[in-house]
C-alpha cells in the first residue's frame, strides 16, 4: 500500500495517476459503484488500465438509479 500512496503522491497534478507500470500495485479489484455511471465518471480510465494489463475488475452497484430524480419529469423512475 505504500509503494500505491507514493505513486499517486508523486504523480498528482503532475499527469495520469494511474499508469501501466503502478497498474500491478492494484491488481484484480472489486469497485462498489453508489450509481450506475459513478464507475466511468470516477475511475474508468483506471478501469481500462487493469483490463488493459490483464486484470479482473469486479462492480458492484448498490443501486439502480430509479430514484436519482425524483418526481421528475424529464428523467422519470423506469420499471
Amino acid at each position: 500500500m505504500e509503494t500505491l500512496k507514493a505513486a499517486l503522491d508523486s504523480s498528482f497534478i503532475k499527469g495520469p495517476i494511474i499508469s501501466d507500470s503502478s497498474s500491478s500495485v492494484i491488481g484484480n479489484s472489486l469497485i462498489l459503484v453508489p450509481h450506475p455511471d459513478d464507475e466511468s465518471l470516477a475511475c474508468g480510465g483506471t478501469i481500462a488500465l487493469l483490463r488493459k494489463n490483464k486484470f479482473s475488475v469486479h462492480l458492484i452497484f448498490i443501486t439502480d438509479g430509479t430514484m436519482s430524480h425524483p418526481n421528475s419529469k424529464i428523467y422519470p423512475q423506469k420499471g
